[in-house]
C-alpha cells in the first residue's frame, strides 16, 4: 500500500455461552492467523453497520451491536489501520466460514490457549479479558 492514508477496520467480537467467535484469517494482514470477524471500513457506513456486515459476509453470524469494546492500531509493511472492535450480542447463526475466512470456531479460553500464537497478538488480550470470570 503507498502512503495514501491510514485505513478504518472494523471488527466484531461476539460472545456466546462463554465461547468467542473467531475465523481464520484468509487474507493479508494476518493471513492464516486467527482474529475476530472484520475488515474494511465501506465509505459512508457506520461504525457498527460495517462490523456486522463484516460478520455476517465472512460468518453468516447474526448479532447486535452493544458499543466500542476496543480500538487498536496495525503498522506493519504495507498496512495500516486503526481497528475499531465493536461488542456484539449473538442472536442467531452457528457461522461457516465465508468470504476471506478460512475457517470459523466458538473458542473457550482453553480453546484459545491452545491456539497457542496462531492467534493475532491483540486479538488474544481482548478475547481473554472479555472471556476472564470477573472477581468483585
Amino acid at each position: 500500500m503507498s502512503e495514501s492514508g491510514v485505513r478504518v477496520g472494523v471488527s466484531a467480537l461476539v460472545i456466546r455461552d462463554g465461547r468467542c467467535l473467531l475465523v481464520q484469517r484468509g487474507s493479508e494482514p494476518n493471513a492464516g492467523y486467527w482474529a475476530l470477524p472484520g475488515g474494511k471500513l465501506h465509505w459512508g457506513e457506520g461504525l457498527a453497520e460495517g462490523a456486522l456486515r463484516e460478520l455476517r459476509e465472512e460468518t453468516g453470524v447474526e448479532a447486535e451491536a452493544l458499543g466500542v469494546a476496543d480500538i487498536s492500531e496495525i503498522r506493519e509493511p504495507g498496512h495500516h489501520y486503526v481497528l475499531i472492535t465493536q461488542a456484539c450480542r449473538w442472536q442467531r447463526g452457528e457461522g461457516v466460514a465465508a468470504d476471506d475466512a478460512r475457517a470459523l470456531a466458538w473458542v473457550s479460553p482453553a480453546e484459545l490457549e491452545a491456539l497457542g500464537e496462531a492467534v493475532v497478538p491483540g486479538v488474544r488480550a481482548l478475547v481473554e479479558r472479555t472471556l476472564s470470570p470477573r472477581v468483585e
